[in-house]
């Protein structure tokens, strides 16, 4: 009977934890699936994991295995990550987090009630056995966890900044399972009082790590604030050098208009009126080579494609685009300067510095999915095996402090907007896909 109560309580524990894994996820990251399919693989997850993991722990004596931990995180990033726009890395980093910090806080809370119940002379594993109070222990627990999970709607608001600490969170992985693994110990050596002092020992050290860490996430943080106001400076000089060049073609075609008319009135006179419609028709092909095609509905992306794509072709690269209506954009305008024109840019400079009689071409592909916008590009290549470091790859061109930049505003604006980017490589071309909110 008190088994039965108990792991009655161990599964709920445990569904409680998946559930709220994924709800998390879920709150960060944007659907890949439909609402169905994305309940109706939570319940799946939570009844296969909680089941699992009570069974586990009905045959074995360790209430806390650090081998089947790692399998259940690695088996709900998995999941995540095809119920989500996300990275392994991300989601991996959200799950890891959550659940060694639900650990530690119960073996640390499990060694206080050992060396306290030691004290009062009461049987002292209470809480490490199967039993009716380890039981209502876990229920308590999970109240509290529960109370807490009303705040995560909270972390929608907050994307950016979930994004960003997650990005620091690898750096804790190691230490983190290193006390997982030391501090379990407890439910094998019942050593408490030595227990107990490694654990103010590992207090005090997490808590000096954490005030350095801070100060250093808040020194990189100032960096990359700099770095921010310098690319958006440099977006807004692109964006006026491209609102220039519409105007300055739009000037020279009034210039020249005075002569074109006054040459086809010369050649009406000598009845040459056969020249004036061939006239007329090299003055509509100059035209329509200057013309901004409406390719997606959006004034500015319109100037930001006809541009680069007449660039394209005046370098004689092959371009192929698949776009779709971006009305609802909800970018800013430095923004879409910064994601699109590097995009375009680092696709045409890969182009230019191929050899001759290698094909150049590019193309650009963009489509809406619910709120999110997916872009796809690709471009000839023929670099070999990319390098990468911190997720960009390394550039081969020189002045290597300048370049490279690139990316790097490409993927700040799509952690902006709880998105990501992803790079694929073959022997012949460079394809780079980005996810992210584009729209309300």
């Amino acid at each position: 009977m008190v088994e039965g109560f108990y792991f009655c309580c161990e599964f709920f524990s445990t569904a409680v934890k998946v559930w709220a894994t994924l709800k998390l996820a879920g709150t960060i990251w944007e659907p890949r699936q439909t609402r169905r399919v994305e309940y109706g693989i939570w319940m799946g997850t939570v009844f296969v994991v909680a089941g699992l993991n009570t069974y586990n722990n009905s045959i074995i004596s360790v209430l806390y295995s650090s081998l089947v931990m790692m399998i259940w995180i690695s088996l709900l990033t998995w999941i995540s990550r095809f119920l989500y726009y996300c990275q392994c890395r991300d989601v991996f980093c959200l799950i890891f987090f959550i659940w060694t910090m639900l650990a530690l806080f119960d073996m640390f809370f499990q060694t206080l009630a050992y060396v306290i119940l030691g004290f009062l002379n009461v049987q002292r594993n209470l809480f490490l056995a199967v039993t009716i109070q380890r039981a209502v222990y876990q229920m308590l627990w999970i109240v509290l966890f529960i109370c807490g999970m009303k705040t995560a709607d909270q972390w929608r608001k907050n994307r950016e900044e979930v994004l960003y600490f997650l990005k620091w969170v690898r750096f804790f992985i190691l230490p983190l399972l290193f006390c997982v693994f030391y501090f379990q110990r407890i439910y094998k050596q019942l050593v408490p009082e030595k227990m107990i002092y490694y654990w103010w020992i590992f207090l005090l050290a997490s808590l000096l790590m954490g005030v350095s860490f801070l100060a250093y996430i808040v020194m990189q943080r100032e960096k990359e604030n700099s770095q921010i106001i310098r690319n958006k400076l440099e977006m807004t000089e692109n964006e006026y050098r491209i609102i220039q060049q519409v105007y300055e073609e739009i000037n020279i075609l009034r210039h020249d208009f005075e002569k074109h008319k006054q040459a086809m009135h010369e050649l009406m006179e000598l009845g040459r009126g056969q020249e004036v419609f061939e006239y007329l028709e090299d003055i509509g092909m100059r035209l329509r080579k200057t013309d901004n095609k409406n390719l997606v509905n959006h004034e500015l992306l319109n100037l930001i494609l006809n541009r680069k794509f007449r660039e394209g072709e005046m370098a004689g690269i092959s371009i192929q685009y698949d776009v779709c209506d971006m009305s609802g954009l909800q970018l800013k305008s430095m923004e879409i300067v910064a994601l699109f024109s590097n995009i375009l840019d680092n696709a045409i400079e890969a182009n230019l510095v191929l050899e001759n009689g290698i094909e150049r071409w590019m193309s650009l592909a963009c489509s809406r999915k619910g709120h999110m916008l997916v872009i796809s590009a690709s471009n000839s290549w023929v670099g070999g095996k990319l390098k990468f470091k911190g997720g960009i790859p390394r550039t081969t061109k020189e002045g290597k402090g300048k370049h490279g930049a690139g990316m790097r505003s490409i993927r700040q604006v799509a952690e902006r907007y709880g998105g990501h980017m992803m790079i694929e490589t073959g022997e012949k071309a460079f394809g780079l896909t980005v996810y992210l909110k584009g729209f309300v």
